[in-house]
């Protein structure tokens, strides 16, 4: 049985979970966020590098933790955006932030998005397609991982398999997902621009579209791969009644 994954559905279920929880993980974002779009700003105008900040060794440095930083922030939303849709399904006390941070596999996490970031990087210098396909194919390792807790390349190849029946779905909802974080981040900087030009409207441009965008991006996976997830435990069950 070839399961398919509904664009219209992953939205709309994205969307409910999104409002549910809209105040919890805004806030959540706000929290993780706000200090990470200071120092960005600190670091760097829209020019590039600040001049002074050039001269210096060390910002360079706090840059590389920034990325890092930022890295494991999107990690903490996204894992927390997965635990808090799991324990809605399986009707259970929904647990603490502390015990849902303490329950991410941290380094499995990492190692992934260090691995990913790179061969998509690598995807994209080569006339773009190529990073676009790994990067659909590759859309539930994240969720995957929290889930499942295998190891990083066997990840990847569950992922790919579970993608490959549906995969122009799939590739259609990560494009929505870039076109959506990129246009809407593009559109509240420009209002916030418009509003003002100095340094407070300046963060807020960096930082609204961090706070209000990232779990709205994050939880398209998180949904298919549920439901994927749910689809295969039925096959398996319809077999196994047939057999």
């Amino acid at each position: 049985m070839t399961t398919r994954v509904s664009i219209r559905t992953t939205w709309w279920t994205t969307l409910v979970a999104w409002r549910q929880d809209f105040v919890f993980i805004t806030l959540l974002a706000a929290i993780v966020q706000t200090p990470l779009v200071f120092v960005e700003l600190f670091l760097f105008d829209e020019r590039g590098v600040r001049h002074d900040v050039a001269k210096s060794t060390w910002p360079w440095v706090a840059a590389l933790i920034l990325v890092m930083s930022s890295s494991l922030a999107h990690h903490f939303l996204a894992g927390i955006l997965e635990q808090l849709e799991r324990a809605k399904r399986q009707q259970v006390h929904r647990p603490t932030v502390l015990e849902m941070a303490k329950a991410l596999p941290w380094l499995k996490l990492l190692a992934a998005d260090a691995i990913l970031t790179a061969a998509i990087t690598i995807g994209f210098a080569l006339f773009v397609v190529p990073g676009m396909l790994l990067a659909s194919a590759t859309i539930l390792v994240m969720p995957l991982i929290n889930i499942e807790r295998k190891g990083v390349f066997a990840t990847m190849r569950r992922s790919v398999r579970l993608v490959r029946p549906t995969f122009v779905a799939v590739l259609v909802v990560w494009l929505t997902c870039e076109g959506l974080e990129l246009g809407g981040g593009l559109a509240i900087a420009a209002v916030m621009h418009a509003l003002g030009n100095g340094p407070v409207f300046a963060a807020l441009g960096h930082l609204v579209p961090e706070i209000v965008l990232m779990p709205l991006v994050a939880l398209p996976a998180v949904m298919m791969i549920y439901f994927l997830l749910d689809e295969e435990s039925r096959s398996a069950d319809l077999i196994a009644a047939v057999s």
